[in-house]
């Protein structure tokens, strides 16, 4: 894909425990461990910052005394004496095996995306033991290498309760990030799954078909919608983990406004489009109802709106 920027930024918080081989010296000096792995950019313009962002996040680490650095040529050793390699899985997949393999507790994973003049960095910090994101950062800033080092130091600040320099930081812009999602002006980060939806809901403004849902993801795709040209319709799971996250929270009814109160855009009160067949009755397709929740299977010809989604796939080797 030409467009698509991801960013894999690793901080792994290695506890004191004794699951670290040979005594390590965070045993010795009290302070939480922590390793960097070099960030990998897709989007080839951008892919000169990934080494400076990288360290840039490393030095906003060590100032807080709390934390220590692990060596990158110890943990890239580590990375080669096993063959660890990650290939085609998600940002927050990645960053899960990554931990495992480490035996960390967790994990700072990010994406770094264009759209137009604007990058956005976002920051998940996320549970190995049960692949989930705690908290997610988001900042962003215009793409001139010194505003998106300066965009990685803030991130870093908020992510984990480090106090910044006293030197005078660059004013952030943008919504507030709440635990889960992560906001940009066209579209939000699922920290829970890692998927990519559309900020605004509705963007055909209007229901059609399945077949023409298709059609119009395709025509959204030509066009990179969001900058972007791997848009699809989401799955009947991954439009369930929407509705049991409403749910949980109290939503059992007007799902619609519980999103756009998150911060999504023109959420329809109806039914949405899954990319999932119903396996018990051919020709039906799934869709779910943003209002209430409910999934139903419906005849092809229906009528249901279209919400797209997409998917960050990173790819990091150990070995280079």
């Amino acid at each position: 894909m030409q467009f698509r920027s991801v960013l894999l930024v690793v901080v792994m918080a290695i506890s004191i425990p004794s699951f670290v081989s040979g005594g390590s010296e965070a045993n010795k000096s009290g302070r939480v461990s922590l390793a960097v792995i070099d960030p990998e950019v897709a989007l080839r313009r951008d892919s000169a910052m990934a080494g400076p962002l990288a360290d840039a996040i490393r030095r906003e680490i060590s100032r807080a005394n709390e934390y220590k650095i692990m060596d990158a040529a110890v943990m890239q050793k580590i990375f080669q004496e096993n063959n660890f390699v990650l290939l085609n899985c998600s940002v927050q997949e990645c960053a899960v095996k990554a931990g495992k393999m480490l035996n960390v507790e967790k994990v700072v994973a990010g994406t770094l995306n264009r759209t137009g003049k604007t990058c956005y960095l976002t920051l998940f910090l996320i549970n190995v033991a049960n692949g989930r994101a705690e908290v997610v950062q988001e900042e962003k800033s215009s793409c001139g290498p010194e505003e998106v080092m300066q965009t990685g130091r803030i991130a870093v600040q908020k992510l984990l309760g480090i106090a910044g320099p006293e030197s005078p930081a660059m004013p952030v812009a943008g919504p507030a990030v709440n635990s889960r999602f992560g906001f940009t002006d066209t579209y939000a980060t699922d920290g829970e799954t890692g998927l990519i939806w559309a900020k605004n809901a509705d963007p055909a403004k209007k229901q059609m078909t399945w077949e023409s849902a298709g059609e119009y993801v395709q025509q959204l795709n030509k066009e990179k919608f969001a900058e972007q040209d791997d848009w699809r319709l989401p799955s009947k799971e991954e439009f369930a983990a929407l509705v049991e996250y409403a749910k949980n929270r109290g939503a059992n009814r007007k799902l619609d406004e519980f999103y756009k109160k998150t911060g999504f855009r023109n959420v329809r009160a109806d039914y949405y489009w899954t990319s999932t067949n119903d396996v018990d009755i051919r020709g039906l397709v799934w869709m779910v109802d943003m209002y209430g929740g409910e999934l139903a299977s419906s005849s092809m010809t229906g009528l249901a709106g279209v919400w797209p989604v997409r998917t960050v796939r990173a790819t990091w080797k150990g070995s280079q």
